[in-house]
């Protein structure tokens, strides 16, 4: 932040809803809207309760941050996609997706 200046942050979110079947067009279409709107309001309020953490960062500690996250996000993942393949491996699975077997 240059001195005598306040933060400032801007941030551009677009989002294009087409769904295209007649007679629930609208409905899907305003309820997705709805739900994006929600969901950037949600986030925007948590980036700015967070400045405090953020604010003085330099643009290297940032990138470093996002590579940290993305190898837990990566890890998660893969634990994730191990145990649904061992879900799909059970009879138990086979049941609750498919009501017979």
């Amino acid at each position: 932040v240059k001195e005598g200046k306040e933060p400032c942050m801007c941030a551009y979110k677009v989002v294009k809803v087409h769904f295209k079947v007649p007679g629930v067009q609208a409905k899907i279409e305003t309820f997705a809207q709805t739900s994006m709107r929600d969901a950037f309001l949600g986030y925007s309020r948590k980036v700015y309760c967070w400045m405090d953490e953020w604010i003085d960062l330099s643009l290297e500690d940032i990138r470093e941050f996002e590579q940290e996250t993305e190898r837990q996000t990566q890890k998660k993942l893969a634990v994730f996609e191990e145990e649904q393949l061992a879900l799909k491996n059970t009879k138990s699975f086979k049941t609750k997706t498919f009501g017979f077997i």
